[in-house]
């Protein structure tokens, strides 16, 4: 949506940082700051609506699933910025891709059981910019397997579609249960981005979206910014994200390029 703002900066699209971030289409999640009367940012607020359709979506479920980003996606204030969040699911069953608007999302609940062959993730998309180089960015639509699987890994898939990162890496296949263990990375061990057993984020999200807001708001000179976080692989195809100290997700569903 460039051409709409094209006085302020011909990479408006991209927060004015093309190298780090990208936007296509201008359609992913939506981020929002306020300022005080000096002009200091105050306050960031991560916006993102997702529908959910498929096994074991209801108007139910969309009431559980908000109830439980309420919860669990605290309030918290940082060096006077405080961070919000105003995520809200909604039951679409016949919502597609092409009817998304700015900051929408799909979620689409599959009956067949989580493991190492149906692993609930976000969909990647490729683009090629003609010369070879090509690179996967977080798309708007995502599964997740056991007709929606609990109310933790539908918010976890959510957070991908908000910006974050998977905070762990794979070590083993060998645990019986189909899906391999996990080591978290330092200071993320009770992320949910990084553990199975949390619902919550680690302070260094928190301060992680509001260095990305004060950054991008100054070179952007915007107070509301639409984005997406770029992924990729390295050459034995595993996925890779972004600012991570061990990147290779070797059992991800992109890693076999499904």
């Amino acid at each position: 949506m460039s051409e709409l703002y094209y006085p302020l900066s011909s990479y408006n699209y991209a927060a004015n940082n093309p190298i780090s971030y990208a936007d296509d289409d201008g359609k992913d999640f939506i981020l929002t700051v306020t300022r005080d009367k000096n002009g200091a940012i105050n306050g960031v607020n991560i916006a993102g609506i997702i529908y959910i359709q498929g096994d074991g979506a209801s108007s139910e479920r969309e009431e559980e699933l908000n109830e439980f980003a309420k919860n669990n996606l605290q309030t918290k204030t940082f060096d006077g910025v405080t961070l919000s969040f105003s995520v809200k699911y909604k039951y679409s069953p016949g919502k597609t891709k092409k009817d998304l608007r700015s900051g929408e999302n799909i979620l689409k609940f599959d009956k067949a059981k989580e493991d190492e062959n149906h692993r609930s993730h976000v969909n990647g998309e490729i683009r090629d910019d003609g010369n070879g180089n090509k690179t996967t960015r977080t798309g708007q639509t995502g599964t997740i397997y056991g007709s929606g699987g609990n109310n933790r890994t539908v918010l976890h898939e959510t957070l991908h579609l908000l910006g974050l990162d998977d905070r762990y890496d794979d070590f083993s296949d060998a645990t019986g249960t189909g899906l391999p263990p996990s080591i978290p990375h330092t200071g993320y061990k009770n992320s949910i981005m990084a553990s199975r057993n949390s619902n919550t984020l680690s302070n260094a999200e928190y301060k992680r979206y509001i260095q990305n807001a004060e950054f991008r708001s100054r070179y952007h000179r915007s107070d509301v910014l639409i984005f997406k976080i770029n992924i990729d692989r390295d050459s034995k195809r595993n996925l890779i994200t972004p600012f991570e100290a061990n990147r290779h997700h070797k059992f991800s569903p992109w890693a076999n390029n499904k």
